[in-house]
């Protein structure tokens, strides 16, 4: 394999006079050493806890270098893109950060016309660089090729590592169960590589015939220099950093003895215990294990329903999972939980994912990671492609491995030791895709016990969601179920269409009302009621409503509609109050429930919301607006639930059509009742005692 060490900017030291022009403003003395930058010419700003330098430089390259000893140093770096005798030798120039926790400073100037990538492109504080040209383009969209590629890479490099953990602890440790490790540890290779990924991949670099990429480390310039060989990118990409680092010297450790193998095994050994299962018929026949996330609302009402049913035919004994978020509202869940849908609760698996082990064998703050790198290094296993991601990922995969990696064991250990104790007859995961959820299905499997998959949230042909690892997959309708079937390679004998507790109980209190009533509640006459089914996120939604405020006044009898997401934040709600205060055809429809706008709206409008499908179901007509070209988690125009828009300049032709109805209107009416008569199930209010009739049937 081809290794090739960064090059590094190196040569011209700075002048005296610049370096003290820098601590002048500074009013204080800090030693920086910029001699290792060759760019002429330069201006320096950076803000790090609240101190700005300043250096008056003529405009071309804005270089922000790393300070030592300071807590948080934030690398920023702006490629001016005016002219190119501006820009002097670069096309573009970018900034990365191998420190997940560093982010971008607040920018004091006008930042139009230059390309910047913030050190953390997940970061939520989009105004931090609205003024930054394609910022919005900058991060591998969802759905795409590229970010396939990289989950296919993740996944491939999880579980190289998780089976070499194996290999090391040995075949009586090594418990089917320990699979699991492999979900959580994808799931930090892909947040620590995705931004790495995206600079690699993006049009800006790849367009640019030489480009500069600041990194705050010699290790996260060799990965770049690794991967754009290994993906050829013909770009002449230069590397500015602080020292110098080998590859092979310094990155990839010397193959560990046998005896430190052996300290890894007995430290696994410790924290695994005396948790195990063994096979066996003697199951307790009318218990039911239900795994889930009560917290989250996606979830909680399936569970509940879910629970009460299993409870007619036996003891239900739930173990609580959640994520960090989640996690807060343990105690007031444990102060309440009056409404028993459960007879018994586990809440240790939860606790030890979140709460720091005492006791620790050494061996997990002595370079685990290195070990099982070094022995799948040796033996050849890593593509360059791979190891590029290894080594950009590598503070978070050290960081799995000596901090999370004891919690995700003894986590399982515990629900090992509640699947052999209890001996559940089912299993039930809400959801699947969770840790704690697959180690009860891998110990099912084990046991005897069957496990059953919930689907609760719509899912796409998108490889982060993961096949369930349980023995049956329940399906909401038919669009996933193609989806789970020639995307995810479910066997089809393993789907089972199940509806959903959520979209029955809302078909089900629409059946109760009287249009009429509803339209009355909101004061519409005549009107032509447009209804915008929010998301949570104002920037994703601001041109479908920007283009519906303008449009409605060219709509006979019009009146638009918001109808809020619940986790929507105040800004959202302020932007749409601003554009209701400017027009009274315009309202936000916080006097009807769910139920009641979908009956009174004659017209929804959303992006992919579920409220789309339930509105369809409903008999209403949906339209749904996709003006970035990006695909969307759902797609109600797939599902043939919703006729698309895909240009802005369309939306007023295509309303008005379905308001008078025309040649869309038409085709929309046979998709979606072709759509209907293919999912009854979806109007059943209680789907939970299908499923249930469905375990019993299948668990012996």
């Amino acid at each position: 394999m081809l290794l090739t060490v960064h090059r590094l900017i190196s040569g011209t030291n700075f002048s005296k006079d610049f370096m003290n022009a820098i601590r002048n403003v500074v009013n204080a003395t800090v030693e920086t050493d910029l001699s290792y930058f060759d760019l002429e010419p330069v201006r320096v700003f950076a803000r790090l806890s609240g101190i700005s330098f300043d250096c008056p430089i003529d405009d071309a390259l804005l270089l922000c270098p790393q300070l030592e000893n300071l807590e948080y140093n934030l690398v920023s770096l702006i490629g001016q893109k005016k002219t190119q005798d501006t820009i002097g030798r670069f096309d573009t120039a970018f900034v990365t950060t191998i420190n997940p926790d560093i982010g971008p400073a607040q920018l004091a100037f006008d930042t139009s016309g230059a390309t910047f990538l913030p050190a953390t492109l997940s970061t939520k504080r989009v105004d931090w660089f609205e003024n930054c040209s394609s910022f919005a383009d900058l991060r591998v969209a969802a759905y795409s090729v590229t970010e396939e590629e990289l989950s296919s890479h993740t996944e491939s490099l999880a579980s190289l590592l998780i089976d070499e953990l194996k290999a090391i602890i040995g075949d009586d440790l090594s418990q089917t169960w320990l699979d699991s490790l492999k979900l959580p540890l994808d799931d930090a290779l892909f947040a620590a590589s995705i931004d790495f990924w995206s600079i690699i991949n993006s049009h800006e670099l790849q367009s640019s015939k030489r480009a500069l990429v600041v990194c705050d480390t010699a290790q996260l310039a060799t990965a770049y220099q690794i991967a754009l060989e290994s993906l050829s990118v013909d770009t002449d990409v230069v590397f500015a950093t602080k020292g110098s680092t080998s590859f092979e010297a310094d990155y990839i450790p010397p193959i560990q003895s046998n005896t430190e193998a052996g300290l890894v095994r007995d430290a696994i050994s410790h924290l695994i215990g005396d948790a195990g299962v063994t096979n066996g018929s003697d199951m307790t026949s009318s218990t039911a294990l239900l795994v889930g996330r009560s917290f989250d609302r996606n979830y909680k009402t399936d569970l509940l329903f879910l629970g009460k049913e299993l409870q007619k035919t036996g003891t239900v004994h739930f173990a609580l999972t959640a994520g960090k978020r989640g996690l807060s509202n343990l105690p007031d869940f444990l102060k309440s939980y009056a409404d028993l849908w459960f007879d018994k609760l586990s809440i240790s698996p939860l606790l030890r994912l979140f709460v720091p082990p005492a006791d620790l064998p050494e061996v997990f703050q002595s370079g685990l990671a290195d070990l099982l790198i070094a022995r799948i290094w040796q033996r050849d296993l890593l593509t360059p492609t791979n190891l590029a991601l290894l080594m950009a990922a590598k503070p978070r995969i050290d960081a799995f491995f000596n901090v999370r990696l004891p919690r995700l064991v003894l986590a399982g250990a515990d629900v090992v030791r509640l699947v052999e104790k209890t001996r559940p007859k089912q299993i039930v995961l809400l959801p699947g895709r969770d840790y704690i959820s697959q180690v009860a299905a891998f110990c099912g499997r084990e046991t005897g016990a069957k496990s059953f998959d919930v689907q609760t949230v719509f899912v796409g042909p998108r490889s982060r969601y993961k096949a369930s690892v349980a023995d049956y997959q329940f399906v909401i309708e038919t669009y996933s179920e193609k989806i789970f079937e020639d995307f995810f390679k479910v066997p089809k004998e393993k789907l089972v269409l199940t509806g959903n507790s959520k979209v029955g109980g809302v078909q089900a209190q629409i059946r109760k009302l009287d249009r009429k009533s509803c339209r009355n509640k909101a004061k519409l006459h005549e009107d032509f009621l447009i209804t915008f089914a929010c998301s949570p996120i104002l920037q994703d939604d601001k041109d479908v409503i920007d283009t519906l405020a303008l449009v409605v006044g060219d709509i006979p009898g019009a009146r638009l509609a918001f109808r809020y997401h619940p986790t929507a934040h105040q800004e959202y709600f302020d932007y749409c109050d601003a554009i209701v205060g400017k027009n009274d055809a315009i309202f936000v429809a916080d006097m009807l429930d769910l139920p009641e706008t979908l009956l009174a709206s004659d017209l929804i409008v959303t992006r992919f919301s579920n409220v789309g499908l339930e509105a369809a179901l409903a008999g209403r007509n949906v339209i749904s607006c996709n003006f970035t070209g990006k695909r969307f988690p759902i797609s109600l125009d797939e599902m043939g639930v919703a006729t698309l828009v895909d240009e802005q300049a369309n939306l007023l032709q295509t309303i008005l059509d379905i308001q008078k109805q025309g040649v869309l209107w038409e085709k929309l009416q046979q998709t979606r009742q072709a759509y209907i008569e293919a999912n009854p199930q979806l109007y059943h209010d209680n789907p939970p005692k299908a499923m249930c009739e469905f375990m019993q049937s299948v668990s012996g």
